[in-house]
Order: structure tokens, then sequence, then C-alpha cells
């Protein structure tokens, strides 16, 4: 049902006009291609609408279907693959926030380990 819904305010927030569409940036200077045999592909930077749809998406769903990915990509004018990265790098960001999170408190207890797995703290800690 919430998927429903986001899937409404893409469609009405895509009848927005945008100040603008998303740009690669151009960092290279016309020496650095002579130098480069390939250069490389510039960096894709969303526009504040679509960078806040994503998440606003990412929030109520962390792994939306194919469908999905390729009816947010419709609307926000980007390519299938690029709302799938996205969601990927999401899913990553949110795994090292998680990770990085208050380190005084673990989220699991050795204690919690040792009788569970058989093991004494001592083991649990050398598993881990």
């Amino acid at each position: 049902m919430r998927i429903n819904i986001l899937i409404d305010w893409l469609e009405r927030a895509a009848q927005i006009p945008q100040r603008g569409t998303c740009k690669r940036k151009d960092e290279m200077s016309s020496q650095a291609e002579h130098q480069q045999p390939a250069p490389k592909k510039p960096r894709l930077v969303f526009t504040d609408l679509q960078r806040r749809t994503l998440q606003a998406i990412f929030k109520e769903t962390k792994r939306p279907s194919k469908e999905m990915q390729v009816t947010i990509a419709r609307q926000l004018g980007l390519e299938p693959t690029t709302v799938g990265n996205f969601f990927m790098n999401a899913r990553r960001r949110s795994m090292d926030k998680w990770k990085d999170e208050d380190p005084k408190n673990p989220g699991v207890d050795e204690d919690q380990l040792s009788p569970s797995l058989g093991l004494s703290s001592r083991q649990a800690n050398d598993v881990l």
C-alpha cells in the first residue's frame, strides 16, 4: 500500500517543473584528455528532486522490485541501472552507518553468543 502512495507521489512530482536535469560533472580539462587514452565517464549528480525522491522510497523499501525500479527511473528521467545502483549503494551505506554507531553499545553481547554456540567467552572472541 505504501509503495502505491510513493508511486503516486512520484507521478505528481514528475509534473513539477524541475530546475534542471541531472548532469554529469565535467572535471576533465583538455590537457587531461590528451594524456589519458580512455577518459573516465563523468560522475552522475542527482537533482534535488531525484535525490529526495530516491531517499524517500529507500526509507519505505530497501529492495524495490525491478518493475518498481523501472517505474522510478522513468518518472525521474534516469536509467534503470542508475536507480538499481542507488539502492545498492544506499543499502551498503546504511550497513556502514549501522556498523559505525556507538562502539560502547555493541549490537551483540559476548555472553549471548557463548551459550548458543557452545563456546566459551574467549572462543567467541576468537571467532568474531
